[in-house]
């Protein structure tokens, strides 16, 4: 999300204000799942599990869930990618955990 200001900044006060407004715009809510498409990842099958993802996402806002769907580059954890980031929690899922993960979202949890 880009957002334009067009007032000027007068002051370092004037600039943490300005930082606080964007950080509160961009803070998240409900569950927040981050998905690393760097190389390494999008190697190991990221870019098939983020389209599955994807739609057991979107499955989800239907039934009324809070639920983001984001992409992230590389996390320096290639070797056990692709890397799966759960919001609140901190919940890392990786490998083949993520594949089993998108299955059970896309089959209504069975």
């Amino acid at each position: 999300m880009i957002v334009a200001t067009e007032r000027l900044l007068n002051s370092p006060a004037d600039l943490a204000r300005l930082r606080e407004e964007a950080a509160a715009r961009m803070k998240p809510t409900g569950t927040v799942v981050s998905l690393c498409r760097g190389g390494g990842c999008e190697v190991k099958g990221s870019g098939k599990l983020f389209d599955a993802l994807q739609a057991a996402v979107e499955e989800l806002r239907a039934d009324g869930k809070d639920v983001q769907l984001r992409r992230t580059g590389c996390h320096g954890f290639c070797e056990i990618g692709p890397i799966l980031i759960v919001h609140p929690g901190n919940i890392l899922i990786f490998q083949s955990a993520c594949f089993e993960i998108a299955y059970v979202l896309a089959n209504d949890g069975s």
